[in-house]
């Protein structure tokens, strides 16, 4: 297939404390409905055609662009996670999640391209009820492989 492909680096907005990345997450969407808006002017180039990939907050962040820039072809949304607040462990760097319901328009939803599918794949437990994934529907599509909480062979939310 030809295919362009850009890869958004924005892992000084996506790390450290979680609440600061949550607030990244529309300075990131803005960024990517200015490239989106460069490629139309200057090239031609139909939002129509693009499909953003997000994984984890990179969903929402896609969800921003798609916002922003009404047109968007599709998104897919990988393990999107939620935007609600979060509790956060420097020594182990894990982050885990206080409330996985959060505000419909602060997530990847379904108005955000013309075609919206979610992966959910980590929304088990991992301590008493915190969980980094989601499992509320927020695509046309939404698959739940294994129920969309715990993956076979998949012990740690950071793998090295």
């Amino acid at each position: 297939e030809d295919v362009n492909c850009i890869l958004t680096d924005w892992r000084g907005g996506s790390s450290g404390l979680y609440t600061d990345a949550v607030n990244n997450v529309r300075i990131v969407g803005a960024e990517l409905e200015y490239l989106v808006n460069f490629l139309e002017k200057d090239y031609g180039y139909s939002p129509a055609n693009i499909h953003f990939i997000g994984h984890s907050l990179g969903a929402h962040v896609a969800g921003e662009a798609g916002r922003r820039k009404p047109g968007i072809g599709r998104i897919t949304g990988t393990e999107a996670i939620s935007t609600g607040e979060a509790l956060y462990f420097p020594a182990t760097e894990e982050l885990l999640m206080l409330y996985k319901h959060t505000v419909q328009t602060e997530m990847l939803d379904p108005s955000d391209a013309k075609f919206v599918d979610i992966i959910h794949t980590h929304a088990g437990h991992l301590f008493f009820d915190f969980a980094p994934g989601i499992l509320q529907t927020c695509g046309h599509l939404d698959f739940y492989p294994n129920g969309g909480k715990k993956m076979p062979g998949c012990n740690q939310l950071r793998v090295p």
